[in-house]
């Protein structure tokens, strides 16, 4: 894995006041690859104030949310949510353990969960995707996307930079974006192997497979 502070060293960047936008920048790059086999499966409790809770930095994406505090180690109640089959919105979970759907509602804006004016203040118990983290909690990408990412992270800094600096034409930006599409769609195929990059080189290649399976296997769906 490589933290996302190499790619801002890389470019000379040292002032934090960038930082939250290279996070995002990176979260941008990593879902248009694919990553999803990268994120890892957490808990947390988030405190609600004014009707909003902060997520953590390198949230992914939102699972489930569970009403009032039921602390970090309760997997086996998100377990039982997931049998429930309930689909999206605020959870109830009753001291039996009965599980309800609640009809307070959310959405989220800026990496923050912002409820509707029923809950003003509480906790709430949430089970979300994640980037993995180093040690200052910042993102961490897969070294197989790095050179992807990097490029993604130009692209970006460049169309930035265009506007206070010379030097950055049109043509110059759009050859950076055409250069992120291709590292993107190769890095969404990362063989670990080269027994595993021909048996992908033969199926891609044979007539009978034809371009279904080229799209299947550069959109990341097996």
């Amino acid at each position: 894995m490589v933290p996302i502070q190499s790619f801002m060293d890389n470019w000379g960047i040292d002032e934090m006041r960038w930082l939250p936008v290279w996070v995002q920048w990176v979260k941008e790059a990593e879902d248009a690859i694919g990553s999803r086999y990268s994120y890892h499966r957490k808990i947390t409790v988030l405190t609600v104030k004014d009707c909003k809770a902060v997520l953590p930095a390198c949230t992914q994406s939102v699972r489930w949310v569970i009403l009032g505090d039921h602390g970090c180690d309760c997997d086996a109640m998100f377990d039982r949510i997931e049998n429930y089959g309930i689909s999206g919105g605020c959870i109830i979970v009753d001291t039996d353990g009965t599980v309800l759907q609640s009809p307070l509602k959310y959405e989220i804006y800026d990496n923050t969960l912002v409820f509707s004016g029923e809950l003003k203040d509480g906790f709430v118990t949430v089970r979300y995707y994640s980037y993995p983290e180093d040690e200052n909690g910042l993102p961490m990408v897969n070294e197989h996307h790095s050179r992807a990412i990097a490029q993604y992270l130009t692209w970006m800094e460049s169309r930035k930079r265009s506007r206070f600096e010379q030097g950055y034409t049109r043509g110059v930006i759009k050859d950076e974006e055409v250069e992120w599409h291709r590292l993107c769609a190769d890095a969404r195929v990362q063989p670990k192997t080269e027994q595993d990059r021909q048996v992908i080189a033969d199926i891609v290649n044979n007539p009978l497979s034809g371009g279904h399976t080229t799209k299947i296997l550069y959109d990341g769906t097996i």
